[in-house]
């Protein structure tokens, strides 16, 4: 039986989330250091990671992972993309509670 991930809310970029990728559904946060929304829904995530200790959290500036961000369509931040492995990534923009973004994303 495969060992399951270690909890985490990692900064990162598409190297990393290759990584994470392939033994884990990736929650993504594409996030910018000037967007306040972005900073309320990092809270909202750390909330999230407690109800949910194993899901990896990538956090990805989108000033530095311009490429990345654009292979998703983030045109609006926040934006958070649920890699769940076999299936359509999902996304949410904007403000959401830890409840909201589980249960838009089916966590």
């Amino acid at each position: 039986m495969a060992e399951r991930p270690p909890p985490m809310i990692i900064d990162g970029d598409v190297a990393k989330f290759s990584e994470l990728s392939k033994d884990a559904s990736v929650l993504i946060d594409f996030w910018a250091p000037w967007c306040q929304p972005c900073k309320a829904v990092e809270a909202q995530l750390e909330i999230l990671h407690k109800k949910y200790p194993y899901l990896a959290i990538l956090r990805v500036n989108v000033d530095d992972n311009a490429k990345f961000a654009n292979e998703y369509y983030v045109k609006n931040l926040p934006t958070l993309i649920w890699a769940k492995k076999g299936e359509v990534p999902q996304a949410i923009t904007g403000f959401h509670t830890a409840d909201a973004i589980a249960k838009k994303m089916g966590i």
